[in-house]
Order: structure tokens, then sequence, then C-alpha cells
């Protein structure tokens, strides 16, 4: 092979990575529901609220075994409010198979999707504090899911294909949901290039919004989500092209590009009324970074397209869920400084304009906020 994927060199190790910061206010009142007009939201699609809060708390250990055989396992931990959530987020057995001209690798257990990185999205190890409005619309914040997956790589292609449990927003549980993407890992004139494209199917039934329920919710504070639940089918698509290039020893730039397309038509029922619904959305992210010596700068720019069709609705059904859009396009701007003074250690400093919500006076309002954090990263065996 002209290169193998790292995970093939990946030794036995345990690593634990960390982000804890502050932020000085959030973009809605702690005893309310964050909603963006017209999207159905799930999972852990939650802002960070304001004040100071471990983010988040990574323990990820991988032990190799014998004739190309590995565990991998991961511990989480994220506060919100004061209160906090430990759990064993991923859990999973591989084995990976060398060919002549190229490797199959097999996951199986509880892990989470390789079809876009934006939607395995992490504070720890991601640029901005902030989760992408891509990841928090399409995939709940990040998605994880018992399955199995199966990689193939062969040169610079890398092919793969995965077949879930169904457990990960915007599917249901015990509904399945199956992906497939192709991508190019290489090199074009000095530039380190990944360009992927995806697909991904499942359904819904009776899906609702628990991002606020007891299971997920990390406050004492009872906030209320729309009661409005799901069923029928999802799909999704999306493309990325991530460059980058090392300039010299000290300077390095990247630039990102991503768009993910959801389709979901279905039926949405509250207690006493019930509507058909056609959802199609459109989100778009954009990303520059310059790395100088220790100092790196980010910008990302996010943009979603909402376009909702309903039939044999009533007005009060889709007011009161939220699901009228009226035109309105949710916008996600932010800024991020690092500054890396040693090999674990990194300060993140980060300011958001946030336009996802829309106001009855017909104003759009855009929210400002900022946040200074440190991100810690230590091998301990």
């Amino acid at each position: 092979m002209s290169h193998e994927p790292s995970f093939i060199d990946m030794p036995s190790q345990l690593l634990l990575k960390s982000a804890m910061g502050v932020q000085n206010t959030s973009i809605v009142a702690n005893d309310q529901a964050w909603l963006i007009p017209g999207v159905m939201l799930g999972g852990e699609s939650t802002p960070q609220p304001s004040g100071t809060a471990i983010n988040d708390l990574q323990l990820f250990g991988r032990l190799n075994l014998e004739d190309d055989y590995y565990l991998g396992s991961k511990i989480g931990f994220h506060q919100h409010q004061g209160e906090g959530e430990l759990e064993l987020e991923n859990y999973w057995f591989g084995k990976y198979f060398k060919f002549e001209n190229s490797i199959l690798k097999i996951d199986v257990g509880k892990t989470a999707t390789d079809i876009t990185p934006t939607a395995n999205y992490h504070s720890s190890q991601d640029e901005f504090n902030t989760k992408p409005l891509l990841a928090e619309v399409f995939f709940g914040g990040h998605h994880k899911d018992t399955g199995v997956k199966a990689n193939w790589y062969w040169h610079e292609l890398e092919v793969g294909l995965e077949a879930w449990n169904g457990d990960s927003w915007p599917t249901s549980s015990s509904k399945g949901n199956v992906a497939g993407f192709v991508r190019y890992h290489g090199f074009i004139y000095g530039v380190k290039t990944d360009v992927a494209s995806w697909y991904s199917a499942g359904k819904a039934a009776q899906r609702i919004d628990s991002r606020y329920d007891s299971g997920h919710s990390h406050s004492a504070t009872t906030i209320t989500a729309p009661d409005v639940r799901f069923t029928g089918d999802v799909a999704m698509a999306g493309s990325y092209v991530l460059l980058s290039q090392q300039v010299n020893d000290d300077f390095l730039w990247l630039a990102q590009w991503e768009w993910m397309h959801s389709e979901q038509d279905g039926k949405i029922e509250d207690t006493t009324q019930s509507a058909g619904i056609d959802q199609t959305l459109d989100g778009y992210r954009f990303m520059l970074g310059l790395n100088y010596q220790t100092h790196k700068f980010f910008v990302q720019q996010e943009y979603l397209a909402i376009n909702n069709k309903f039939t044999d609705a009533s007005t009060s059904l889709i007011e009161q869920q939220g699901l009228y859009n009226q035109g309105f396009e949710p916008q996600r701007l932010m800024f991020g400084y690092h500054w890396q003074w040693n090999a674990n250690f990194t300060l993140r400093i980060e300011s958001v304009s946030d336009k996802t919500q829309s106001y009855q006076d017909g104003l759009d309002k855009t929210q400002q906020y900022w946040s200074l954090g440190l991100i810690w990263q230590h091998k301990l065996l």
C-alpha cells in the first residue's frame, strides 16, 4: 500500500482528554428549551449554559490482541448547570485483515459513525467549544450507536459500510439505520486532501424530543420541550472537503467545506392532533484555520436552509410545535484562538455570533457570547 491507515500502528494505550471552561452567557434562559424555528431537535442538542463547566472528559483505551484483533472503549463525562453525567459511551471489538494491496477493518459494538468527522464532535478534540450547528441539527450533537462497521482501504481510497441499531438521533431505537461512504485520503500538489461523500437511511417511530427528560437533562430545573412525535423515513447525505498544508516548520493552513442534506417524510402528532410532514434540510459549513508555531486561529461559518411541507395540518399544531419557519435561515459564526503552551495543555478563547432563534416581533436576533477554556490531554499508559 502507498500508506497505511493510522489505526494499523496505534499501540495499546490509555489516554485522557478533557476540556473545561467558562462562558459569559447562554443563548437561552436556564428554564427554557433551545428551539430552532422549523427544525425538530433531539439527542444531545443543548446549548452550553453560562458559568463554569467541565465540557468534556474522555478516557479512551485500546488493547491490541494477537492476530490483529483489538478492543476499544471510551468513558465520557460532561457537565451542564452544575450537574454531571458519566457513561460508558463506546466499547467495541475489532479486527483488521491485511491483503497485498488493501486492508479491511471491521468493528463491532457501541461506537460512532465514520461518515463525517462532524458527527463525532467532542469539545476536548475539536477546534471549538461550541458544537457545530450541523452536528446539533443532523446528528443530535454527536453520533453513538450499536452496530457493525466495515472499512476497506485501497491505496488512497476508503470505502465504508455501516449497519446500526438506530439508537442515535435522528432514527429511533430498533428501527435500524444503514450508511455508506467513499473517501479519498492523499496529497494533491502538496496539499493534504480528504474528499468524501456519504449516505445514510433509517426510520423513526414515535420519535420524541427527549433532550430535557431526566435521562438527558443535566439540570434540576424543569424544562419543557415540544411534545411532538415523528414517525416516518429519514434519509441523509453529505459531502466534505478537508484541505491542509504544512508550509514550513512554523506555518500551516487549513480549509474545510461541508454540505449535509436531510429528508424526513412521515407524520407528526401530539396528544390531540396529527399532520403529514415532508421536511428538507440543507446545512453548509465552511472553516479556515492558520497555525503559527504554538498559536492557532480559526473562523467557521454555518448556515441552514429549511423547507417544510405539511398536509392535513392545523395551524395550531404547527405553531405550538415551533415548525413554522417563515423563511428564517439559522446561522452561526465562530472565531477561535488556541495557545498550546506545552504538549499537554492548550488555552482556548472563543467568540460566537448565534442566529438560530427568531422572535414574535419578526426580528431575527443575533446573540453574542464568548468562552475561555482549557484543553488537557495526557497519555496514562
